[in-house]
Order: C-alpha cells, then structure tokens, then sequence
C-alpha cells in the first residue's frame, strides 16, 4: 500500500496536471462559482467572505454583473460576490485559504 501511494506521488509530478476549474468563454467563467458570499472585509491583496473564508485577490479578474471590470477599491463591506478559486478546494485552515480566480460582484 505504501508503494503504490509513492508511485502515485512520483507519477503526479510527472504527469501534466489536469484542471477542472472554470471553463471561460469571452473571458467570463461558464461553471457555477465556487463560493458565494458577503464580503467582511476588503484588503489590498484580498478579501474575508463570510467570515470562514479569506481570499487572495491579486490576480482575480473582478467584475459586476454587467460584465464591467471593477478594481478592488470598487468591492465594499457587504457586498455580495460571486468567487470562483483556482484550487481544486480551499485550504481547510480557520479562515479556509484560497485563492480567487475570478470575482464577479453583485448589483447593488
């Protein structure tokens, strides 16, 4: 049992790895998020959802439902967002750790 869970190991980093996150067409994200969630807090880098998940941001795409490009200043405490992470799951910390892919803010 040992073995085969070493092979395994040895063969995943050698093997291309297989995504299954977010399909994009036109740049938007086809697959339901991740996560939904009111903002708690909104820092440089990220964002404290819910107060269980906190969320690198520096490289998410942030959008309104309109699809307009939005920078991190234009997300608010309490605001409603739509998240979808880059992980395969968040890391089980308190808060879960993650890192956001893309992030589509709701109307307000």
């Amino acid at each position: 049992m040992l073995l085969a869970l070493k092979i395994s190991n040895m063969l995943s980093c050698l093997l291309p790895h297989r995504s299954t996150k977010p399909t994009y067409i036109n740049g938007l994200p086809v697959s339901e998020p991740d996560l939904v969630g009111e903002v708690l807090s909104v820092e440089e880098h990220g964002l404290f959802i819910d107060g269980k998940v906190y969320l690198d941001i520096r490289d998410a795409t942030i959008m309104d439902e309109q699809n307009i490009r939005l920078e991190v200043k234009d997300i608010d405490e309490g605001d409603t967002v739509r998240i979808w992470i880059s992980e395969s799951e968040l890391f089980g910390m308190t808060p879960a750790l993650g890192t956001a892919m893309f992030v589509q803010r709701e109307n307000k």
